[in-house]
């Protein structure tokens, strides 16, 4: 199973921007760090919860990941 890393941005990875990060900082972080990658996310006008996915991930990856990670969450395989 996979483990999330650094779930809330309250320490860690973003211990440097003293215990949290804007949406920018946390992308501009992972640059070049990741072969495919799902984002979601709030927008800001709208509202709407927005996913945009590498293009070399097809439609039953993207909900791999994405269930993948909602497992993780469910069973606590996270470090806060």
């Amino acid at each position: 199973m996979s483990k999330i890393i650094n779930m809330f941005p309250g320490g860690g990875v973003h211990a440097h921007w003293g215990g949290s990060a804007t949406p920018d900082e946390i992308l501009k972080e992972c640059e070049g760090k990741y072969s495919d990658v799902f984002v979601l996310g709030w927008e800001k006008e709208e509202g709407f919860l927005v996913g945009r996915g590498s293009d070399t991930l097809n439609v039953k990856e993207l909900l791999y990941m994405l269930e993948m990670f909602k497992t993780s969450l469910v069973n606590g395989c996270y470090e806060e």
